[in-house]
């Protein structure tokens, strides 16, 4: 097996290796832009092509793709972490995207190898999988199924460690009875198709939106600017979405949050929303790997890879 970086005049092949490859094993935030058609694969390399450093690795075999593993560094996910969390964010790199053929564990540790590898050459010692959506490592209920189970447990192999979760929570409207909103003392209402803002002087103090409207159902979110948190613009704002979604006939109200924003978790309580799945977000560092490549039996042989695919990256970041 050989894992190196993609290379410019390999689009099309490696876009009929990602098409052959089955929905429930093609894992990723971008997943979307690697399906379909070429034009949006191509607009998936145009999506990452400002991103420094970033990592598109393939691995083959037999002149035969068989995985591939595409993460960016991106600063400004990192503030919004930070901003999220309250607290500080470890330097990390993103996987936009992994998946290998037949559940083969040995492409999965060699595609994050060479990931963490290659970052850590870079000063970003730590590449996290953040699992959204209907994927694999998601829950898709309140409990694990033996499916993911066992994904987890190969990715833990490879050197992951769960990090963060994410949950998905919604409310029912029919049993919502209508609460009591906070008095502000700054700023005015402005009402929208399809959002409602707090302004003082033209500047937007909090803000909550919601999608369109698809059997009934809707998912909203939240935004208080950091200065005005604290005051009850969310409680607010959550208080007058919800009255007016209930009267427009909105029956479900969908929403994420994070598992380290406690305010967020605590307002979405306070109104009644209900978790009803788990998301874990996992994350892999180099020098975790690295001390359990010597714990196995064949860290040698391990090592004697390793040095090839370095030696490999390295070449092709010199030409």
């Amino acid at each position: 097996m050989i894992v190196s970086s993609l290379k410019e005049d390999e689009g099309r092949r490696f876009f009929e290796f990602a098409c052959s490859l089955p929905e429930r094993d093609f894992w990723g935030r971008k997943g979307y832009f690697l399906r379909g058609d070429f034009e949006r694969f191509q607009k998936f390399l145009d999506y990452i092509k400002p991103f420094e450093p970033k990592c598109f690795l393939v691995a083959e075999e037999d002149d035969k793709f068989i995985g591939f593993a595409v993460a960016i560094y991106n600063p400004e996910w990192i503030c919004e972490l930070k901003e999220r969390y309250g607290y500080e964010v470890k330097k990390r790199a993103h996987i936009l995207g992994i998946a290998f053929v037949q559940r083969r564990k040995d492409v999965l540790c060699a595609l994050v190898k060479g990931l963490t590898d290659y970052f850590s050459k870079k000063g970003i010692d730590n590449v996290e999988y953040p699992t959204l959506g209907n994927v694999c490592l998601t829950t898709a209920t309140d409990v694990l199924t033996s499916e993911n189970v066992d994904a987890l447990v190969m990715f833990r192999e490879a050197g992951f460690r769960i990090s963060e979760c994410y949950y998905s929570m919604k409310l029912d409207l029919d049993s919502y009875k209508y609460s009591k909103e906070c008095l502000i003392e700054e700023g005015s209402f402005r009402f929208k198709e399809r959002s409602i803002e707090i302004v003082q002087k033209d500047e937007v103090l909090g803000k909550i939106t919601w999608d369109s409207v698809e059997n009934e159902k809707t998912s909203i979110e939240v935004n208080v600017t950091r200065a005005y948190r604290g005051k009850g613009f969310g409680t607010t704002l959550m208080a007058k979405a919800l009255h007016r979604l209930k009267t427009e006939g909105i029956k479900v109200i969908e929403l994420g949050v994070d598992g380290n924003n406690l305010p967020a978790l605590k307002l979405y309580r306070k109104f009644g929303f209900e978790p009803y799945a788990t998301h874990f977000y996992i994350i892999a560092s180099s020098g975790y790997i690295r001390k359990q490549e010597q714990t196995t039996p064949n860290h040698k042989e391990n090592a004697i890879e390793s040095l090839g695919m370095k030696r490999r990256l390295r070449r092709e970041d010199e030409q």
